[in-house]
């Protein structure tokens, strides 16, 4: 089913933009009208646009459905869940996010968008020609330790799914991001991977670090990101330190894959055979490429839980077509998912992992940014429905300081509202202190 799949996908990344673009819109009418019958937080919103089951959507119509924001899905809750998912769409499950917006929510997701998740990673992999007979290492949050740095990696015996459940690959092993930078690249030097995942940030800072005390890498063969904003200075230092390209991919837990890297440049295709991403400016209105706005993701096969027209918290750039010969739409910029590293006591640096998937057990919670102000110290900044309880505060300490992995001096601070960057980003964590 992945070959034939990726067969399918091989053939319309190259159709005629028409065509494609006419493809995309026939789904996004079944979604729509899937979600007018059978989701009641739909009915009033998608009846004031004229759009009813089974008559054809016009444009004007579709400009006129409210974009969806988080603090609806928040409070939504049950409302926007299908009341009858299509059964051959198979069962469905939660998964919890903040994404770059530091606003928690839940969704609920198919089998069938489970696999085409997986799907679009295989096609990722294949426009990299990686040499999937290679060692696999990934730095990511292993939910397999749940405290602290780990000292053992988890093994496995090829990638892992769904790469290792279609092709034969060398071994893999994760690596838990709670490490320190200096204990990550001394597992690298151990393990000897030739292909390497992880956080763009993250990616960054093991690059600097093995510029600082002459590490080399040898084995690195191809260097992969995804999870945060990759900056230029990103690419430069990893080809510098390791004389390698990154591969950068932008994907959301809610929404599945949104766009790959080219392989054969450096920005983006969207994945338009899994959503539809519009770029808007303040007024709504579509942006001309190369003018930043609003990215809006309407996914294309989540019938458990539509989201329409959602507003992810991004900000992004379109771009003319790619010479490359695909006619899937172009991303020259991907902004709003930068992430600050932790700075330890001992001085070392690691990711932020907070038990981010968890804030969506405190529901009063609207918004949140953790930053560091100071080598000990803390800020949790918080918008909320209604003050925490004692109770609630406690444990959201020891949630955030479980995560962190340091018994920090975690003050939280309640604000009426967390201002974005100056670029219109939302960073979730901040480190605001230098020594």
């Amino acid at each position: 089913m992945y070959l034939a799949q990726l067969q399918q996908l091989e053939l319309s990344q190259y159709l005629p933009p028409d065509e494609l673009a006419a493809r995309q819109w026939r789904q996004v009418e079944q979604v729509l009208w899937h979600a007018s019958r059978t989701v009641p937080f739909y009915r009033d919103r998608l009846r004031r646009a004229g759009i009813r089951a089974g008559r054809p959507v016009s444009p004007e119509q579709w400009r006129a459905i409210a974009p969806l924001t988080r603090e609806e899905i928040q409070t939504a809750g049950d409302r926007l869940h299908s009341t009858k998912v299509p059964a051959a769409h198979g069962g469905s499950a939660t998964a919890s996010t903040s994404g770059s917006t530091g606003k928690p929510i839940t969704v609920r997701k198919t089998a069938l968008e489970q696999f085409f998740w997986n799907v679009f990673t295989l096609r990722e992999e294949l426009w990299h020609g990686r040499d999937l007979g290679g060692r696999f290492a990934a730095i990511r949050h292993d939910p397999t330790h749940r405290s602290g740095a780990p000292t053992k990696p988890t093994r496995m015996q090829d990638w892992g799914p769904p790469v290792g459940a279609v092709y034969p690959t060398g071994p893999g092993a994760v690596f838990d991001i709670r490490a320190t930078v200096a204990e990550q690249v001394e597992w690298l030097r151990r393990e000897q991977p030739n292909v390497l995942l992880t956080f763009a940030s993250n990616m960054l800072a093991l690059a600097r670090h093995c510029r600082a005390h002459d590490i080399a890498l040898p084995s690195l063969r191809a260097l992969r990101t995804s999870g945060d904003m990759l900056h230029e200075s990103t690419r430069e230092t990893c080809r510098e330190v390791f004389g390698l390209e990154l591969a950068d991919m932008y994907s959301a837990v809610e929404t599945g894959y949104i766009a790959v890297q080219c392989p054969d440049h450096e920005h983006y295709h969207v994945q338009a055979e899994n959503l539809l991403l519009e770029v808007v400016d303040d007024a709504g209105a579509p942006c001309a490429p190369g003018r930043p706005g609003r990215v809006l993701l309407t996914p294309l096969l989540n019938f458990a839980m539509p989201l329409i027209r959602y507003e992810v918290g991004d900000i992004a750039e379109l771009g003319p077509s790619c010479p490359c010969g695909r006619t899937l739409p172009v991303l020259t910029r991907i902004l709003g998912r930068a992430r600050d590293m932790l700075l330890l006591p001992s001085g070392d640096r690691r990711f932020p992992h907070h038990n981010n998937r968890k804030m969506v057990n405190f529901p009063a919670i609207v918004q949140y940014q953790l930053a560091q102000v100071g080598r000990e110290r803390i800020d949790f900044r918080l918008v909320t429905r209604r003050p925490l309880t004692a109770e609630e505060e406690a444990d959201l300490r020891a949630t955030v300081l479980a995560g962190l992995g340091h018994p920090f001096d975690l003050h939280l601070v309640y604000l009426d509202e967390i201002p974005r960057t100056a670029a219109g980003k939302f960073e979730e964590f901040r480190c605001e202190y230098e020594p």
